[in-house]
C-alpha cells in the first residue's frame, strides 16, 4: 500500500512507563545544564564539550516533545508515525501493549476505548451532546461480551500488526488532515477517521450514539480550530483561524524592491495578505491543488487557466496557494514567489489605448520582479475587448518566462481556448463542486463566528442535517454557497424566537422543509 508504521517506543507499562519518562525528562534537563555550564568555561575543551553536550541533548528533548516534526501537508514522508502527535503514538501503542498482554479484542474496539479517553475526543463527545463516561462504558461493555483472542499474532512486529489492524483508519486520518490543512495526525482525526471505518463493530457502537461521518467531521472542525478574534479579514473568512505569520521579506507594501508603481497600483498582493493572516487555508479541491502543483513542478514557467461554474471556489484555489507559498509550503522553486491579483475590469475602465499600455506595463513589470506570478480573475472580461490583441500580449510576455493564472467560466473557457496562443501556452484546471463532508467543514468554522455573534447554538448535527438537505433539495445550487446562504436564513429566523437558543437537527430539517421554495429563490452570494 506503499505506506508503513514503523516507529517503537520503549515498551513499559503504568509506573513503570510513567516514571521511567519522569527520570529521563530529568536526566536531559540535567545534561543540557550542564552543558551550557561548560560551554560559557574558560577551558576550550569543556567549551567544544559543552556545546555538544546542548546540540543533542536539546534536540532529543524536542524530539520527545514534539514528535511530529514533519508536516502532513508537505507529505513527502511515507511513514505515517512521522505525522503522529505524540497523544496519538501513545495512543496506538498503549492499545497494543494491551492486546499483546491481555486476551481481549478485537482490536479497532479496543483503539475506539482508548480513543475516547483522550480530552480532544471527550470534547468532540461534548459537541455532540454525548456522555463521555456512557459512550467508554458502552465500549467496554462490548469489548467484554467479545472477550475473545485477536486473531493477529502478537508476537510479530508492531508494524506488521498495525497494518494488519489499523492502517486503513491511519491512511484515513492523513487524508483527513490534509483535507483540513491540519499539520498532524491527532486522536480526534483518528476518531472521526474511525466514523467512516467500514467495520461492524465500530459501526454497531457509533450507531447507537447515532454519531455519522458527518456529525464526526463538523464536531472535529470545532475543536481543532480555535477562533481568534485578534483581526478580521475582510478577503477571506478562514483567516480568522489560522495565526498571522509575520516576516521580513514581505511586510513590505511594494510588490517588488524595483520601482513597479502599475503593479502597486493595480495590483492585489495575495501572498503578503497570506502572510499577514488576512487569507486562510482552502477546504476541499485537493484534486485541483494537486494537478496545479504537478503542473508548476513539471513546468519551468507554468500558466494555468481555472475554469467551472460561478461560485465554484476559483479563486480561492488561487488564495489558497498564495497561502501555501506564504507558509512555506510552496511548490519546488516557486516557494518563494508572490501571486499578484490583476483585475481587468479596473483596467479596462481606462480608456482603450491606455488600456493596453498598462497592460503591457503590469506585464513587464512582473517579468522584471523575477518572482511574481500574475493571477487574472474573471478572465472573460478579457473577450469583451480586443481579446486577440489582449491574449498576443500575454503570450509573448510569457513566452519570455512570465507565470500567469486565469480563472473564468466554463463557456469563456471554451471559447479563450480557440486561440491558439492559449492552446499552446496554458493549462486548463476544472474546478468543481466540493463535497458534502467538505461542506459540513466550512458551515462548521462559519457556524463558531455566528454563535459568538448572535449567542445561538448550532448543533453538529444540525450543521450536517443543512448541509445534506442543500444538496438534495437546492442541487441546481453549488454547495458550500447553497448551504452557508440557508445556515444564515436558519439563524436570521432564529435570533427573533425569544425562547430558542440552540439550533438543532430537527428546527433545521423543519425550517428547511417548509421553506424549500423560499430558499431557492435566495440571491447566493458571490465566488468563494
Amino acid at each position: 500500500m506503499g505506506d508503513y508504521f514503523n516507529y517503537y517506543p520503549l515498551r513499559l507499562k503504568g509506573f513503570e512507563k510513567f516514571f521511567f519518562r519522569a527520570i529521563v525528562f530529568s536526566f536531559r534537563v540535567v545534561l543540557i545544564a550542564i552543558g551550557f555550564a561548560l560551554l560559557f568555561s574558560r577551558v576550550i575543551g569543556f567549551n567544544i564539550l559543552g556545546f555538544w553536550l546542548v546540540i543533542i541533548f536539546m534536540a532529543c528533548f524536542m524530539r520527545t516533545k514534539f514528535w511530529s516534526m514533519l508536516d502532513i501537508r508537505l507529505g513527502k514522508n511515507k511513514n505515517l508515525a512521522n505525522y503522529f502527535n505524540q497523544e496519538a503514538l501513545d495512543l496506538v501503542f498503549d492499545t497494543f501493549k494491551d492486546l499483546e498482554n491481555t486476551n481481549i479484542g478485537p482490536p479497532t474496539t479496543v483503539l475506539l476505548l482508548k480513543l475516547s479517553s483522550s480530552p480532544g475526543v471527550k470534547q468532540m463527545l461534548k459537541k455532540l451532546n454525548i456522555d463521555s463516561k456512557k459512550f467508554q462504558n458502552e465500549v467496554a461493555s462490548y469489548i467484554e461480551s467479545r472477550n475473545e483472542s485477536p486473531e493477529i499474532d502478537l508476537k510479530k512486529s508492531v508494524d506488521y500488526f498495525i497494518k494488519e489492524n489499523f492502517a486503513p483508519v491511519f491512511v484515513k486520518s492523513r487524508e483527513i488532515a490534509k483535507s483540513l490543512s491540519f499539520p498532524c495526525i491527532s486522536s480526534e482525526i483518528i476518531f472521526t477517521a474511525m466514523a467512516s471505518f467500514n467495520n461492524f463493530e465500530i459501526q454497531n457502537i457509533l450507531g447507537k450514539f447515532r454519531i455519522t461521518p458527518e456529525f464526526a467531521m463538523s464536531a472535529l472542525t470545532s475543536v481543532i480550530f480555535k477562533e481568534r478574534q485578534k483581526f478580521s479579514s475582510t478577503i477571506q473568512s478562514l483567516a480568522k483561524f489560522i495565526e498571522p505569520c509575520y516576516a521580513t521579506n514581505l511586510t513590505r507594501r511594494k510588490i517588488s524592491i524595483q520601482s513597479t508603481p502599475f503593479l502597486d497600483k493595480y495590483g492585489l498582493n495575495l501572498t503578503l495578505l497570506s502572510k499577514l493572516g488576512k487569507i486562510g487555508f482552502l477546504i476541499g479541491h485537493r484534486r485541483e491543488i494537486g494537478e496545479i502543483t504537478s503542473i508548476f513542478n513539471k513546468n519551468s514557467s507554468p500558466n494555468i487557466i481555472l475554469y467551472g461554474e460561478q461560485s465554484v471556489g476559483k479563486k480561492s484555489v488561487v488564495a489558497h496557494l498564495s497561502w501555501l507559498i506564504a507558509n512555506g509550503l510552496g511548490i519546488g522553486k516557486f516557494s518563494n514567489y508572490k501571486i499578484i491579483q490583476i483585475d481587468i475590469s479596473n483596467v479596462i475602465s481606462e480608456a482603450e489605448q491606455e488600456f493596453k499600455i498598462i497592460l503591457a506595463r503590469i506585464l513587464n513589470e512582473a517579468l522584471s520582479s523575477g518572482d511574481v506570478i500574475l493571477y487574472f480573475p474573471d478572465a472573460q472580461n478579457i473577450l469583451f475587448v480586443t481579446a486577440d490583441s489582449i491574449i498576443s500580449t500575454i503570450s509573448q510576455f510569457i513566452s519570455e518566462g512570465l507565470s500567469v493564472i486565469m480563472s473564468t467560466n466554463q463557456i469563456s473557457f471554451l471559447k479563450l481556448n480557440q486561440f491558439d496562443e492559449i492552446q499552446r501556452n496554458f493549462k486548463g484546471v476544472e474546478v468543481e463542486e466540493i463535497s458534502v463532508i467538505e461542506t459540513i467543514s466550512l458551515l462548521t468554522l462559519e457556524a463558531k463566528s455566528l454563535e459568538q455573534k448572535y449567542k445561538i447554538l448550532i448543533t453538529p448535527q444540525a450543521i450536517g442535517c443543512i448541509a445534506s438537505l442543500s444538496k438534495k433539495y437546492l442541487s441546481d445550487k453549488i454547495i458550500p454557497n447553497s448551504a452557508l446562504d440557508i445556515m444564515n436564513e436558519i439563524v436570521e429566523f432564529i435570533k427573533n424566537q425569544q425562547n430558542i437558543k440552540i439550533i438543532t437537527e430537527e428546527i433545521a430539517g423543519d425550517y428547511i422543509s417548509k421553506n424549500t421554495a423560499k430558499l431557492k429563490d435566495v440571491s447566493f452570494g458571490a465566488e468563494n
